[in-house]
């Protein structure tokens, strides 16, 4: 049996733009990542309140994939929120949503 879903992510253009920013910063893949997913949990419950969909949470793992470059895609919620950390339109860092198929 397949399953098959479609998910949309955001695509990181270049690590190397995101490791400047966090440098100039002085954001460290720990900082960067508690505040981007105490972020998330605050929109998570107004949205639970508002019976919208749940972000997904940001562990320190998906922002040194990130900045490593080992990764290059994230939900369109975590890419907006690491934009706001850093005050910057969603477009400097990610190209557009893609969508994902998940087949199981």
């Amino acid at each position: 049996m397949v399953i098959s879903a479609l998910r949309e992510e955001a695509k990181l253009e270049n690590p190397e733009l995101l490791k400047s920013y966090m440098r100039r910063g002085y954001w460290s893949v720990r900082t960067l990542a508690d505040e981007v997913d105490f972020r998330l949990r605050r929109t998570h419950k107004k949205r639970v309140r508002d019976n919208l969909a749940a972000p997904e949470g940001c562990k320190k793992s998906t922002i040194g994939n990130l900045r490593s470059g080992y990764r290059n895609t994230v939900h369109p919620d975590t890419a907006q929120t690491i934009c706001e950390v850093f005050g910057i339109p969603v477009k400097v860092f990610f190209c557009s949503l893609t969508p994902k198929s998940n087949a199981r």
